[in-house]
């Protein structure tokens, strides 16, 4: 795409011109402080190689031609509002970087989430939060929960909220695929950025909640899902938005997604971890950034939202070297 403003033709055919019936949206009642504790589906494909059919030539390097940062902040650069996350950078997050938001149910995700979208709209930013589990009443009541102003955002066209049924676009995208092996030269990208408003916008920040219900429309067709994945996050980067994309996970973090591919193509991964009591959140890995490694623990409280304590140690089923569990 030449630029965004493209997009919505491209966007309309995919999600709301494919002639496929929408499946049932979910009630999206559930709390976000019990987010995706029924989700069981996770992503697939751990039985193959989750690369052999598509190779970016990107793999998780640590260090790279940005990584000599000096401290204090710096234009590319931006914080994400979280109250102590943004002490551990030295200059925050680079823009543009696609993000993975990975922790066990009810660990804090889309707070987190919520928190930063909230914090960029009151930047003045253009914030898109895609939900493919809540509606967009029932996470906007969550942001009211916490003193935080939606409807206000919303108005002065720094939020938007759009909820997407993973059945259908994993039909629309299969039915592209399908295509693509045809005859007929058709653009493939899985596009679900949703409709723009009428001055067709550009966002600066997107949320997608999550891998996992996405997973779950997928089925067994794990191949069409890594694809999926793959264009998604390469049309995150085409368009120069920074985005956080939300999974579930049980096994942080030995391993963050069953199938590996997430992590592998994320420019950044920030671990949020739950074990009974106790909270904590890690920064695993950022590309172009300097960073604490730590597991830092946390809070949420009512009228703030998260709270990290970088400061402090971190207790959970034993401790490493840095202070954190595992």
């Amino acid at each position: 795409f030449e630029d965004k403003s493209g997009l919505k033709e491209h966007i309309e055919s995919v999600h709301r011109g494919d002639g496929n019936p929408s499946a049932e949206e979910g009630s999206g009642e559930d709390s976000v402080e019990e987010e995706a504790s029924n989700d069981s589906d996770k992503d697939s494909g751990q039985d193959e190689n989750p690369w052999s059919d598509f190779d970016d030539g990107e793999g998780d390097s640590s260090s790279d031609e940005d990584s000599d940062i000096t401290a204090g902040e710096r234009d590319g650069y931006l914080r994400t509002g979280i109250n102590g996350l943004d002490k551990l950078f030295d200059d925050g997050i680079r823009r543009e970087n696609v993000n993975l938001i990975a922790g066990n149910p009810g660990s804090g995700k889309s707070i987190f989430s919520l928190q930063v979208l909230n914090y960029a709209a009151s930047q003045g930013e253009k914030c898109l939060y895609m939900s493919f589990e809540e509606s967009p009443d029932a996470l906007k009541s969550h942001m009211e929960d916490f003193g935080w102003t939606p409807e206000e955002h919303i108005e002065n066209g720094n939020l938007v909220i759009e909820t997407y049924d993973p059945f259908n676009v994993s039909r629309t995208v299969e039915a592209l695929f399908r295509k693509q092996s045809g005859e007929l030269e058709i653009d493939t990208k899985p596009l679900i950025f949703g409709d723009m408003d009428e001055d067709e916008e550009e966002f600066d920040r997107v949320v997608v909640d999550s891998l996992s219900a996405i997973s779950a429309g997928f089925g067994a067709d794990s191949k069409n899902y890594r694809l999926y994945i793959r264009e998604l996050f390469n049309l995150f980067r085409e368009v120069g938005v920074t985005a956080f994309v939300i999974a579930e996970s049980q096994t942080i973090p030995d391993q963050i997604t069953e199938s590996g591919q997430a992590e592998f193509l994320a420019d950044g991964v920030i671990l949020v971890y739950k074990q009974m009591s106790s909270r904590g959140m890690q920064i695993y890995k950022m590309r172009g950034s300097n960073f604490e490694e730590k597991i830092a623990p946390m809070t949420i409280e009512g009228d703030v939202g998260i709270n990290v304590r970088p400061d402090d140690k971190f207790f959970g089923s034993g401790n490493d070297d840095s202070g954190g569990m595992f």
